[in-house]
């Protein structure tokens, strides 16, 4: 009897340390395949940019569909916004600096009220298209929580970049850089 209770003790205390062993290394592996190149813990998600048609301010159809084979640089911001203001140089920047290579810009105002939109772009020389989310849908459908907003999208569709808070002209180009090169 004493060395069937010893046996099933043995028995446990291996399944116990199978169980910690089989945890480990399957930790061990999912670490492993989540690490970026800069050494840190990353996920890419696949998400393709929402479609959307706006009428812009100067009474033109922008068409996300019908920007695909382009990149697309898309812009949330408010007029009353001050990191969005602290941004508005650099964008008109990568804007002029880009626009020969097939790269789209559209700035979406959101909260604001279109003379201060009209304003605002006067004031910062922005030559881009840009339209008025009135109704917050593409605020929504973007999930723009915060402002500004940045999205790259890619060639194909596919939201390569998205940055909460005001963005640098040299980070934005060097994602715009990203997308044209694929």
């Amino acid at each position: 009897m004493k060395a069937l209770s010893l046996n099933r003790h043995a028995r446990g205390k291996r399944a116990r340390l199978f169980t910690w062993t089989f945890l480990c290394v399957f930790l061990a592996v999912f670490f492993f395949a989540l690490k970026g190149h800069s050494g840190a813990a990353t996920m890419k998600l696949i998400k393709s940019a929402p479609a959307f048609e706006v009428t812009t301010l100067d009474g033109k159809i922008f068409s996300l569909k019908a920007m695909k084979g382009h990149p697309v640089v898309i812009n949330f911001w408010a007029s009353w916004c001050g990191p969005c203001r602290a941004e508005a140089q650099g964008i008109q920047r990568a804007y002029a600096a880009f626009k020969g290579s097939g790269v789209r810009f559209i700035g979406i105002a959101v909260q604001d009220e279109p003379q201060n939109v009209k304003k605002f772009m006067k004031e910062f020389n922005w030559g881009f298209p840009v339209s008025i989310d009135e109704k917050e849908e593409l605020m929504n459908a973007y999930n723009v929580y915060g402002m500004p907003k940045t999205i790259v999208v890619d060639r194909q569709g596919i939201i390569a970049y998205e940055r909460l808070g005001a963005i640098s002209e040299d980070d934005l180009a060097a994602e715009i850089r990203k997308v044209l090169s694929k």
